[in-house]
């Protein structure tokens, strides 16, 4: 009863023979060394950043943006005109609308079932009225 129970203990049994290369790790280290000592492919960014055409265009229009901005407000157009004063009648009918909630439709009740749709009655109904098997088809 000592034995493990565990599905993995076997693989990772068949897994512990494995040896890697002995030069695997010698390589490995070779080509860091060398990655690492290569210039890295400059970025989208630095490519942006070093080319004076596309430089230039950055400055025209951030410049053509703030002279935008500061040259619209000051037309007498662009000024939002204030809202007129709403009455309080209004007001009450507006916020009404959306708090009330809409009547349910006699049709939404038949998405419930054959079983929901007639009021209940006080009064048992007659064994003519319910359905059998033979009249269902």
């Amino acid at each position: 009863m000592t034995q493990s129970r565990d599905p993995v203990e076997p693989l990772l049994a068949a897994a512990r023979g494995i040896e890697a290369p002995a030069s695997l790790r010698a390589r490995t280290l070779t080509r860091a060394n060398e990655a690492w000592n290569q210039r890295a492919a400059p970025d989208r960014w630095r490519r942006t950043w070093e080319s004076r055409p596309l430089r230039l265009a950055w400055a025209v229009v951030t410049a053509a943006l703030v002279v935008a901005n500061l040259a619209l407000p000051l037309s007498r157009k662009t000024r939002p005109t204030e809202a007129g004063p709403v009455s309080q009648r209004e007001a009450d009918r507006e916020l009404r609308d959306l708090v009330t909630l809409p009547r349910l439709e006699p049709s939404y009740v038949g998405m419930l079932g054959a079983e929901h749709t007639e009021r209940p009655s006080r009064e048992r109904p007659s064994s003519a009225a319910q359905p059998t098997k033979e009249n269902h088809s």
